[in-house]
């Protein structure tokens, strides 16, 4: 017999029934997934960088910004130490890419995973997790 389990479930009460040992099979995620009960809106911060070919920089008190275009570079050995922030390098290995097409879900199941698996365990924690290192190029401060 397969068990499958759904039901108001989010990546805690997941975390909690693995945990405890549930044989479970298979997870439907529905509600959970598409709206966060504690807090059902994404908090944004934007900030413009760029705009119109000029590089902007906010001038507000206690707000810190980093002008201009910017290339993320992430530094790995066994595992992923920290992302790099830069000024933009077209040539760069840079994360950040536009779509160019739909991809198959088992495609992105398959790189998820390996992405997740890469990251420092206590980076990865469920609950408690410590944040990870970003650091931005001297130049950009």
């Amino acid at each position: 017999m397969k068990i499958f389990v759904s039901g108001d479930l989010d990546e805690y009460r997941i975390h909690d029934l693995l945990e405890q040992g549930a044989k479970i099979d298979g997870i439907g995620i529905g509600t959970r997934y598409s709206a966060a009960r504690h807090a059902p809106a994404i908090e944004i911060v934007y900030k413009i960088a760029r705009y119109d070919g000029r590089d902007l920089r906010k001038t507000s008190p206690d707000k810190e910004t980093h002008p201009g275009r910017k290339t993320i570079t992430r530094v790995k050995n066994d595992r992923y130490e920290k992302d790099l922030i830069v000024p933009f390098d077209p040539d760069a290995p840079d994360l950040l890419q536009p779509f160019t097409a739909t991809e198959p879900i088992e495609a992105i199941q398959k790189r998820l995973t390996k992405e997740l698996t890469a990251l420092p365990a206590d980076v990865a924690f469920i609950r408690k997790p410590r944040p990870y290192p970003l650091e931005f190029a001297k130049c950009m401060a």
